[in-house]
């Protein structure tokens, strides 16, 4: 079977490393990985960098602007990742296209090959992110899928209510899940080397990424600046927000913040066993990243959530929501200290450590031709 395999940022890349080993260990698949979106951005850190050092060959480099100032750049891209797509299709006819998450570059990719009548799998769908746009591509993308690998029962009902066939919705559980299980985390010392940051004794990780308007964005990072003022006694460590609409707003509010203060650094790319073991030594995640909804309990520790990005995705007891107002948040960051708890309740997916290994056994067995045409399922 010939795989065409896509990966547009380092969020993603994370989640599919192994997949994408084991994928290519197997004889009966010929699998050709197709690299684009922030990857080859000097602003989000290269992160194609981290490709290379896993030793994954990269068939072919899409690239694009990743400017994301309006709604027509990002069109413009989508342009340019749909007509090259269209173009690999004809020129490969892969049996299968692999697509995971809800990024507006794989829904440009997913439509492309949908068009060129590819079957498509799609990993992550049924999944809520109501306070952002992914959450309209994700569920586009569910829809010209053929194969759905979702990571709970209740995303699995949900796939099954947009009118696809149960046969075709497996619930593997999650590959950040088995990532961080399989992945041989640094200790403090060894990201104190790395980091080139002399660590305080207490660590925030902020990650903060658009939501849905313009207007909603300036207000949840100027919040969340005026909290952490409060915390100069702490090192406080940002990581760049995905390329994503008003990201730039984010980004300006992150570098005068770190430029008036010394014990807070921003990161472009940590890479995924880096930001992993900052998870391990952080007292908390605070923004509105899926990495605190889906990584940071199985750690054992708390997450703040702030805003409506995140809004319908289910959530361990772990997570603290608030909203994007600086005394709520302030008060969320001190009641983690007050508390102290060594472990809070675990998060309720399954403790999985061979997603990707199930992964690979479906598409082992699956019939491309009896699944190419699709037929809405009714559920009453």
């Amino acid at each position: 079977m010939k795989i065409f395999l896509v990966t547009s940022s380092r969020a993603d890349f994370g989640l599919l490393k192994n997949l994408i080993l084991k994928l290519d260990k197997i004889k009966d698949f010929d699998l050709k990985i197709i690299g684009t979106g922030s990857h080859f951005s000097k602003k989000h850190g290269f992160s194609f960098q981290e490709i290379k050092s896993e030793k994954i060959k990269i068939y072919k480099k899409i690239l694009i602007t990743n400017n994301t100032k309006s709604s027509r750049s990002l069109l413009n891209d989508m342009s340019v990742l749909s007509m090259s797509i269209s173009s690999l299709i004809k020129k490969n006819k892969p049996d299968l296209f692999i697509v995971l998450g809800d990024r507006y570059e794989v829904f440009a990719i997913t439509l492309a090959a949908y068009l060129e009548r590819t079957p498509i799998a799609h990993i992550h769908g049924g999944e809520l992110t109501q306070g952002s746009l992914d959450d309209g591509f994700r569920h586009c993308i569910t829809k010209m899928s053929n194969f759905h690998f979702v990571t709970h029962e209740i995303y699995k009902k949900r796939v099954i209510q947009l009118g696809e066939n149960p046969h075709f919705v497996y619930n593997v559980g999650s590959l950040g899940t088995e990532n961080i299980y399989k992945t041989n985390l640094f200790n403090k010392e060894d990201l104190q080397k790395f980091l080139k940051i002399n660590f305080r004794k207490n660590i925030l990780l902020i990650c903060i990424h658009p939501e849905i308007t313009k207007e909603l964005t300036t207000n949840l990072v100027n919040e969340i600046i005026a909290a952490l003022n409060y915390y100069t006694d702490k090192t406080i460590i940002f990581t760049m927000p995905g390329s994503d609409l008003f990201n730039d707003i984010i980004f300006k509010k992150i570098t005068s913040f770190i430029n008036k203060n010394s014990n807070s650094f921003l990161f472009k790319n940590l890479g995924s066993r880096r930001h992993l073991s900052l998870l391990q030594i952080a007292d908390t995640i605070i923004g509105n990243s899926s990495s605190g909804i889906l990584e940071m309990p199985i750690f054992g520790k708390p997450s703040i959530n702030i805003g409506q990005r995140q809004q319908g995705r289910i959530k361990a007891k772990s997570i603290i929501n608030v909203a994007p107002k600086r005394f709520m948040i302030k008060k969320a960051i001190d009641s983690i200290y007050k508390k102290r708890s060594n472990k809070i309740n675990y998060f309720n997916y399954k403790k999985e450590k061979n997603v990707s290994n199930k992964i690979v056994s479906i598409l082992k067995k699956i019939n491309i031709k009896k699944s190419q045409t699709k037929k809405f399922y009714d559920i009453f």
